[in-house]
């Protein structure tokens, strides 16, 4: 695990994992990346971006993988030039405590009711408003033959249901108004959308 530190401010911009040459191989990017045109910065000011060394001797890969992701969310992804945040973060990475407690706490449940369970694993974050929650739950995506048989939606990230919908009514995908009508848009041939 390594840091690759601009010496112009002292600050971090980049977390990385990797064997042998490969914090070294970054000094040599010229592409179009954020990581680039700070690179060329230090470079056109006559120095050389610092590579500090986070962690070492680590047994596993998984093992990299999280201190890699913890490292991200610690100092965040805005203010580093990495991607994304990390492999395994949104399991493994920073959150407040009531999300960890959730994933430790919950309990296997028996439904009696016809329901529709609605993996939001992709745009569910810790902090939503109740309506993001309700429109990433109702968002597009196809149904089977017997989604009207359901009373309930429940809307479940990493296995656990963060809330449960009454099912009122459906409406033809991109139909309704969302907070976020980018998503809407989207063709999806079958898709549906509910109203709870």
């Amino acid at each position: 695990m390594y840091l690759l530190v601009n010496p112009l401010d002292g600050r971090v911009f980049y977390v990385g994992k990797g064997k042998n040459q490969r914090a070294l191989m970054h000094l040599q990017d010229t592409g179009k990346s954020r990581k680039a045109a700070i690179l060329r910065q230090i470079h056109d000011a006559r120095k050389v971006a610092r590579i500090e060394i986070l962690a070492h001797g680590l047994k596993d890969a998984e093992t990299a993988l999280r201190i890699e992701a913890a490292a991200i969310d610690v100092l965040g992804l805005p203010t580093l030039t990495n991607e994304v945040r990390g492999s395994g973060t949104r399991r493994f990475g920073r959150l407040p405590l009531s999300e960890v407690t959730a994933l430790y706490r919950k309990k296997r449940i028996t439904v009696r009711e016809p329901v529709i369970l609605i993996r939001i694993n992709q745009l569910y974050r810790p902090g939503m408003s109740d309506t993001e929650l309700y429109d990433v739950t109702r968002g597009m995506w196809k149904v089977g033959p017997q989604f009207e048989r359901a009373k309930y939606a429940f809307a479940v990230f990493e296995g656990v249901i963060r809330e449960v919908y009454e099912i009122t009514r459906w409406f033809v995908a991109g139909s309704t108004l969302s907070s976020r009508n980018h998503m809407e848009l989207v063709p999806a041939t079958g898709a549906s959308s509910l109203d709870g």
